[in-house]
């Protein structure tokens, strides 16, 4: 029940603070708490992971590609990544080591490049040293895309042959370790050829830019934050200075 009744009725104080005054606290608290809630990142957006690849999955490329490229949310190292390009026979149709500049992973592809249907591999590893990485298929031209050519994969005991390293180390279930001795990884020349998985397509200079898109995500929830608690502080004053 009120204490302390205000004469024209409108509002009820309670510890010397109005009643709508402290409707007005709770609301501005309430949506700042909101605020923050939707801006926090989410699992998704902790952990590294795929954001773009030129050319996309399941792509038929008009022009001729020269590269193919597979970018991510994050920055990533180099050790423990590769990325390999064949041609339906399986054969390597990669042109030099693969190349890594921020988020972004390629390799260049070889000239003349022929018609026809290409699997991508790829891998890299996440900012706790878990390996992950993914499949998918382009073409140039008309393409036959294999159903369910695009796959992810993430962890150790996952790791497709095609783009195992030597670093990789692999416990079957008799207990014996096994590790591969033939990377693929810069030199292009891969182990064995796992079935086509994903699909993409390729343009001959365009290639994705995440590093922006995932650095401008990180300072947008930073100022998000800033702003919505600088907000709810901004409400406590108001309502202080209004009691006194």
């Amino acid at each position: 029940m009120c204490e302390e009744p205000v004469l024209n009725g409108s509002a009820c104080r309670f510890g010397g603070m109005p009643s709508s005054h402290r409707r007005i606290l709770r609301s501005g608290i309430f949506t700042a708490l909101l605020g923050l809630v939707a801006l926090l990142p989410t699992a998704a957006e902790a952990d590294n992971s795929y954001l773009d690849a030129d050319p996309q999955p399941r792509s038929e490329a008009a022009l001729e590609p020269s590269r193919v490229t597979v970018a991510f949310h994050d920055t990533i190292a180099r050790s423990g990544a590769t990325i390999v390009v064949r041609d339906g026979s399986g054969s390597d149709v990669s042109n030099g080591a693969y190349q890594i500049e921020g988020n972004n992973i390629y390799v260049n592809l070889e000239y003349p490049f022929p018609r026809g249907t290409y699997t991508v591999y790829y891998r890299v590893t996440d900012a706790d040293g878990t390996p992950f990485g993914g499949q998918y298929q382009f073409s140039y031209g008309p393409g036959s895309f294999a159903a369910g050519s695009t796959k992810t994969w993430r962890g150790q005991s996952n790791i497709p042959k095609v783009v195992a390293l030597p670093t990789d180390v692999r416990t079957p279930a008799g207990g014996s370790s096994d590790s591969p001795t033939t990377p693929p990884g810069e030199t292009g020349s891969p182990t064995s050829t796992d079935d086509p998985d994903s699909s993409t397509r390729a343009t001959e200079d365009a290639s994705p830019t995440g590093s922006s898109v995932a650095s401008s995500t990180r300072t947008a929830w930073a100022a998000g934050t800033l702003a919505a608690i600088a907000a709810a502080v901004g409400i406590v004053v108001l309502v202080r200075r209004r009691r006194a």
